[in-house]
């Protein structure tokens, strides 16, 4: 099984019609406190996207091959383009973005 390393991927604004107003009351009913967020396999990844209600809007511009939005091996991402560069962005589900954040601040010495 795969593992993801998330320490390198930034969070970046998705837009309007794949956000979900009501994101900041999801919960994850599997959450385990200890559990470490740096890392998880591919199969944690999947079904954290899946069961993301503020990943919703995401998954169906995927599913109409809009907005960048695609999906490869059951993993949700992003095409982006910035400065004349093609990146793929992998979609955080909304429990891992705070840790993604934090660590990209602790990295590139942002405040």
């Amino acid at each position: 099984m795969s593992q993801f390393d998330i320490s390198n991927v930034i969070n970046v604004d998705e837009p309007d019609d794949c956000s979900n107003d009501d994101v900041t009351d999801i919960r994850d009913e599997n959450d385990e406190s200890n559990a470490d967020l740096r890392k998880a396999s591919a199969d944690t990844l999947r079904g954290e996207q899946r069961t993301d209600r503020s990943l919703a809007g995401c998954w169906s511009l995927a599913d109409r091959q809009k907005a960048g939005y695609f999906v490869r091996g059951g993993i949700l991402y992003r095409y982006q383009k910035m400065l004349g560069q093609e990146y793929e962005q992998l979609v955080l589900p909304y429990r891992r973005r705070a840790e993604v954040i934090r660590l990209a601040h602790e990295t590139f010495g942002a405040t």
